[in-house]
């Protein structure tokens, strides 16, 4: 456990923050949060999973009101949720970068659900965004079905996100698959990435 030093109603003070995933619908998960303090929904991964976070003890108190199971994250992620607003302007500039647009290429924001035009600002503004209001994960994806993308390629570890879009996509015809997975072979998992890719 870390202590993270952060401004919470107003005044600085040192809490034990927490997260985890917690496998609850997000309308109740909101629901829930809403009515706490010192507890924020930081990234919605599926319809029915969301990743929880703040003071110890208010996570936990959330985790029983909602019955579901919850797997504790290690680290202090203090981003995703208003706690990041006073470094505002500060984590702004520090995303100013020159940006230069890929042709034919379309760039979606987590914290937006949409698209939007790439350049140096808007790529700030679009990680300072997820930063204080979290990540959607379903509702960039489902933008993305929406506006014609069929296969989706995962560059992290671990197949989180081809996990989730599975999740998002249930029924739907599509093809996620990780570049990188765990306890396996990194060019074997490469490999059977380029034959999905290959056969779609």
């Amino acid at each position: 456990r870390e202590p993270f030093m952060g401004r919470m109603e107003g005044t600085h003070e040192a809490v034990d923050w927490a997260l985890g995933v917690v496998d609850s619908p997000e309308k109740l998960v909101r629901a829930a949060t809403d009515k706490m303090e010192k507890v924020f929904v930081l990234i919605v991964n599926t319809p029915k999973e969301c990743v929880v976070g703040g003071a110890r003890h208010a996570v936990k108190k959330l985790v029983e009101g909602l019955g579901g199971t919850f797997l504790p994250l290690q680290g202090v992620t203090t981003v995703h949720c208003k706690v990041a607003k006073e470094v505002e302007q500060a984590y702004r500039e520090l995303h100013l970068q020159k940006t230069v647009p890929p042709a034919g290429v379309q760039v979606y924001s987590g914290a937006w659900g949409r698209p939007y035009p790439l350049t140096s600002d808007s790529a700030a503004d679009a990680v300072t965004a997820q930063a204080l209001s979290g990540v959607d994960f379903p509702a960039v994806i489902t933008r993305a079905y929406d506006d014609g993308v069929r296969v989706f390629v995962e560059l992290g570890p671990r197949n989180t996100c081809s996990r989730m879009v599975g999740k998002i996509l249930e029924g739907r015809p599509h093809a996620a698959r990780s570049a990188c997975m765990r306890d396996q072979d990194d060019v074997s998992t490469v490999l059977r990435l380029l034959g999905t890719l290959a056969a779609e």
